[in-house]
């Protein structure tokens, strides 16, 4: 008798090691989403330029209030980095992976904000007018972002603690065009941007990263073309553009030359804002399987697309407001 009550606890415990390892493995397996937690400290997490960031809706009753979301590569571990009653857009993070920078409009209108890692946000700007679509040099050091402060929105500069303001574009007293979305190149001595400046739809342009010899890239006004990221070598631009009348993901050499290619050619579908990650590989958001967006990841010639966000709310890279 005493030998059966031996062998059953010995089964019972067995039974309950079992269920335990189960349990965790799906919690190692299965999605996960997080807020309002940090992994910072307990090294779980890499760095942020090793995941991908965007802009989500996830979670929201009414689905208009915006949070910047990390995750991993493969679309796991979303972790809600901002947390706000308000909305949260344009994340860029820098290279390093311990700052990330994007738009809020918790301050009444849209203003800069700088945050180490998932530490307290900080307003770089402060501007009553609004400061919008941050991207980061490659060292850390500066912030480009777009401001319409002067009328128009023009492309400015700013260090990465709040001081040094200065505008790039510099567009002629009493012009009305917009200068919006910079890219910066790998090695920092070049910004890519989008303005109107030449009538018509908006255009890819370059310039250097102090602001001169500004060239357009893409002479054709009667199509859209923007939301530019560069390649890791620097020799390539992706951007999104309806030049073939659907939204594609195209890329083309950073000088201007050669025959861009369409990487997503996806009919009746809008796939916009490419970010070009370290790797090499290219973030963009897409509708083709959704009525709201979904953020996808390919690689740089188009081939293996795969989808990293799945729910009912609005996921993109960067969610660019209209102009």
């Amino acid at each position: 008798m005493k030998e059966k009550r031996q062998n059953d606890a010995s089964i019972l415990h067995g039974l309950w090691a079992l269920v335990f390892l189960l349990f965790i493995i799906a919690a190692v397996t299965a999605p996960l989403v997080l807020s309002g937690c940090s992994l910072q400290r307990t090294g779980l997490r890499p760095p942020l330029s090793e995941g991908i960031a965007f802009v989500s809706q996830q979670g929201q009753q009414d689905n208009i209030n915006n949070e910047v979301y990390w995750a991993f590569r493969d679309g796991s571990l979303q972790i809600n980095m901002t947390r706000s009653q308000a909305s949260d857009i344009n994340p860029a993070y820098s290279t390093h992976g311990n700052q990330i920078a994007f738009a809020s409009d918790r301050t009444g209108n849209w203003d800069i904000f700088n945050m180490m890692d998932e530490g307290t946000p900080m307003n770089l700007t402060n501007n009553p007018m609004d400061d919008l679509e941050p991207a980061f040099s490659p060292d850390g050091s500066q912030i480009a972002f777009a401001t319409n402060r002067d009328g128009n929105f023009e492309v400015y500069i700013i260090n990465a603690d709040g001081t040094g303001q200065a505008n790039l574009t510099v567009s002629p007293a009493g012009s009305m065009s917009n200068n919006r979305q910079p890219a910066f190149s790998p090695d920092g001595s070049r910004i890519a941007f989008v303005s109107d400046r030449d009538g018509g739809m908006p255009q890819l342009y370059i310039m250097n990263a102090n602001g001169s010899s500004q060239t357009n890239l893409r002479i054709d006004t009667a199509s859209f073309y923007g939301h530019p990221s560069f390649s890791p070598d620097g020799g390539r631009i992706a951007y999104a553009s309806n030049v073939t009348g659907d939204y594609d993901i195209w890329i083309m050499n950073a000088d201007g030359t050669g025959v861009p290619t369409n990487l997503t050619n996806y009919p009746g579908a809008s796939d916009i804002e490419p970010v070009f990650r370290p790797d090499g590989r290219i973030v963009f958001g897409s509708d083709r399987h959704d009525p709201n967006f979904e953020v996808y990841i390919m690689n740089a010639d188009g081939t293996g697309v795969t989808r990293l966000t799945t729910n009912t709310a609005l996921d993109l890279p960067r969610l660019y407001l209209p102009r």
